[in-house]
């Protein structure tokens, strides 16, 4: 944070910077990458102009570190030119999964802040036995679409909570817009996303399966637009991740053995990808948070 001020001897404005977490001006910029330890570089150090940022360099870096509370601050959003808007691609499945890797990338990088925020030693007791990451006080969806959109605005047109595709206005979770000239009402790409439970024997739990059910009956009878798509967040274990394919067999079942009574004739749903990352529970033991892609279309 930049504050103008006076000089005391010729009046002038001068810029100081101050950190925003407790307002100290004792504040460095990070040099990312490998120094070379030349004598003028040293005596920066010692004077804390710079700090050392390791030489992991990633798009969202922090730019400086206040030296008296240790946060870090300042992020510059660096953008790629050739991944501002995607928009002619003519195979929607391979979108999703792009867009899909891109979202999981924006909420394990969430994840990693919050990870980092929680175990702050002034604050690590105080949230001791919650989860460190995503998973604390049972985030939701909302908060998941809103990461995912404040991520990924800049690269894919897109409406989170769109209000014009349903007929009833019921919210659709995520519209998605590839040509240059749309019509909000008709997105070229649906999504309607959802928690997701699995029982031991890897069923999916009867209220989240029908939870899917009713999103997924929603989302098909509405003739708008042809490209249509389930999400599910889930957090599971190693060994659950890997008996992933009996998980996805046992919903497919039990989708279409549930589903059989409800409007949804002629429709099919098919699992489309996966992706996950590494975060960390209640007990400060790793557990995946995993999302799963279902792909929704009308049987030829």
């Amino acid at each position: 944070m930049v504050k103008n001020e006076t000089c005391n001897f010729c009046g002038s404005k001068i810029e100081i910077l101050y950190c925003p977490y407790c307002g100290s001006d004792d504040v460095s910029r990070i040099f990312y990458g490998l120094p070379r330890f030349t004598k003028e570089f040293e005596k920066s150090l010692k004077n804390r102009d710079i700090s050392l940022g390791g030489c992991c360099i990633s798009k969202n870096d922090p730019e400086y570190h206040c030296h008296e509370c240790e946060e870090e601050f300042g992020i510059t959003i660096h953008l790629d030119e050739k991944e501002k808007h995607i928009t002619k691609i003519s195979n929607c499945d391979e979108l999703i999964k792009k867009f899909c890797g891109d979202a999981i990338s924006a909420i394990e990088r969430y994840d990693r802040e919050l990870l980092y925020r929680l175990d702050n030693k002034a604050v690590k007791e105080f949230n001791k036995g919650y989860w460190r990451g995503i998973g604390i006080y049972s985030i939701t969806e909302p908060i998941i679409k809103w990461i995912i959109f404040s991520k990924l605005c800049h690269k894919y047109r897109m409406y989170p909570e769109c209000s014009a595709f349903y007929s009833d206005k019921k919210l659709l979770d995520l519209a998605i817009y590839l040509k240059d000239e749309y019509d909000e009402k008709t997105p070229d790409i649906a999504i309607e996303m959802k928690w997701a439970t699995f029982r031991v024997d890897g069923r999916p739990s009867s209220f989240w399966l029908n939870q899917m059910i009713n999103d997924v009956t929603k989302l098909y009878q509405e003739k708008k637009s042809s490209n249509k798509y389930f999400i599910q967040f889930a957090f599971m274990t190693r060994e659950e991740w890997f008996n992933m394919g009996t998980k996805i067999e046992k919903t497919i079942n039990d989708f279409n053995n549930s589903s059989k009574e409800r409007k949804f004739k002629n429709g099919k749903i098919s699992f489309l990808t996966k992706k996950r990352f590494i975060t960390r529970n209640a007990a400060d033991k790793p557990i995946i948070f995993a999302m799963l892609v279902w792909k929704i279309e009308k049987v030829k």
